[in-house]
């Protein structure tokens, strides 16, 4: 478990972060990941070459070390309709320099273990990556950091809502399959958008019902609400706020309301977001407390025509 002893002590050092209208997103990513030196350690995997299947939860495999984490961590990535290469890269990649900030890595160590799983979602469909990621050094960070760099822009559908709540179930299950069971359970989810498929296009076809309206995303919202409370799992967002700040009130009241809300000003801003939400999970920070770091990313400076 975290040893209280090793808390997190950061400087804090303003982000000047773009917020022009992000449309399109066709972005220099150089211009938005500007370079930062990290200390990688070269101790070897420790996960070990065994593993469990996870029961219940078909092709999702868990390195034998699993079972001694503090922490299973689940982040569900949008890849939805609404987003593009450029800002599915600026996702992945904002995670794969996340897992290489000293701030995250002070944590990973601080906390002893932890295990990462990947979801991707959009329209009805949610792909889970093939198995848990188990942290506890430097080395195991690049590793996880090499893995989301390598997530293609490859979408298992045609087009796609923002189905944030049949996300944020299987995101629940996944949390609460974790292969310690005794372990702190967390689900980190965002995105670019409300749920469209209950809110904004009832009739499209929802999970449960083709007439879905927005009393019937409420009360799916408060069971999942009611759900992950039961299993013992957290939720916290990450809106991705494009067109203005009323997503971060829809993920409190609907998507996160017993969790934290760590709202990313337009995509270029995710990497930032995703760091300070990061360390606060992982370092098992008091909800009251927000934690502050120097943050390497450049603010956008040009976007292509």
């Amino acid at each position: 478990m975290l040893r209280q002893s090793a808390a997190i002590d950061y400087v804090a050092q303003p982000l000047k972060t773009a917020r022009a209208g992000l449309t399109g997103a066709a972005f220099l990513l150089q211009s938005v990941f500007a370079p930062m030196a990290v200390a990688q350690e070269s101790a070897p995997l420790s996960n070990g070459d065994a593993g469990v299947a996870i029961a219940g939860l078909s092709g999702v495999y868990a390195p034998a070390g699993a079972a001694r984490v503090d922490l299973c961590l689940v982040v569900a990535l949008d890849m939805s309709g609404s987003i593009d290469p450029v800002e599915w890269t600026l996702q992945t990649e904002g995670l794969a320099r996340a897992f290489e900030h000293p701030a995250v890595i002070g944590a990973i160590q601080s906390r002893g273990s932890i295990a990462v799983l990947d979801v991707t979602y959009g329209g009805n469909v949610n792909v889970a990556g093939a198995q848990w990621h188990v942290l506890s050094s430097a080395g195991d960070a690049a590793r996880l950091s090499a893995y989301f760099r390598g997530l293609t822009y490859d979408r298992p559908y045609d087009g796609g809502g923002t189905t944030l709540l049949h996300a944020l179930s299987d995101s629940i299950d996944h949390a609460a399959s974790c292969p310690n069971p005794t372990a702190d359970r967390v689900v980190d989810i965002q995105g670019d958008g409300e749920d469209d498929l209950y809110i904004a296009r009832p009739n499209r076809g929802a999970m449960e019902s083709p007439d879905a309206t927005r009393s019937e995303h409420n009360k799916m919202a408060q069971e999942l609400r009611e759900r992950a409370m039961i299993l013992g799992v957290a939720v916290n967002g990450l809106p991705i706020m494009t067109q203005g700040e009323e997503l971060a009130d829809y993920y409190q009241d609907h998507i996160a309301p017993d969790g934290r809300i760590f709202p990313a000003i337009g995509f270029a801003d995710f990497e930032r977001a995703i760091i300070l939400k990061l360390v606060a999970e992982i370092a098992a920070l008091p909800t009251d407390a927000t934690p502050s770091m120097p943050i390497h990313a450049a603010p956008v400076t040009r976007r292509l025509g």
